[in-house]
C-alpha cells in the first residue's frame, strides 16, 4: 500500500484509488484557473493513496495526475480536507504534462 503523510489514515482496498481533485483547466504561475469548455467533463486529481495491487496493474504511483470523468467517486474528508476515493476503471489516463492541470 502506497500512501502520503496527509493520507496515511486512509488505506484503499484493492481496485480503489484516493486523490486529491486539483482544478480544471490551465493554471497561470499567479495560481488563476483558466477554464477550458472543452475539459467541462473532466476532472484533474492527484494520486493521495493506491493499494499495491491496483498500484502494480495500471503503474500508477502515489503523486501521479490523472485524469478521471466529473462526478466518479464518493467526496470525504478523511484528513481535513476533501478527498475522493474512486474505482480504479473511472480512471482514464495520467497526465505527464507540466502545466496540463
Amino acid at each position: 500500500m502506497m500512501v502520503d503523510a496527509e493520507a496515511d489514515r486512509v488505506r484503499p482496498l484493492p481496485a480503489w484509488v484516493l486523490l486529491k481533485e486539483s482544478p480544471k483547466g490551465d493554471v497561470t504561475a499567479s495560481g488563476l484557473v483558466i477554464a477550458r469548455p472543452l475539459t467541462s467533463n473532466t476532472v484533474y486529481g492527484e494520486i493521495r493513496a493506491i493499494h499495491v495491487d491496483t498500484e502494480r496493474e495500471l503503474g500508477l504511483h502515489v503523486g501521479d495526475t490523472v485524469v478521471i470523468r466529473e462526478w466518479q467517486g464518493g467526496r470525504w474528508s478523511f484528513t481535513g480536507e476533501v478527498l475522493l476515493l474512486i474505482g480504479k476503471e473511472h480512471i482514464l489516463a495520467r497526465v505527464n504534462v507540466p502545466g496540463v492541470v
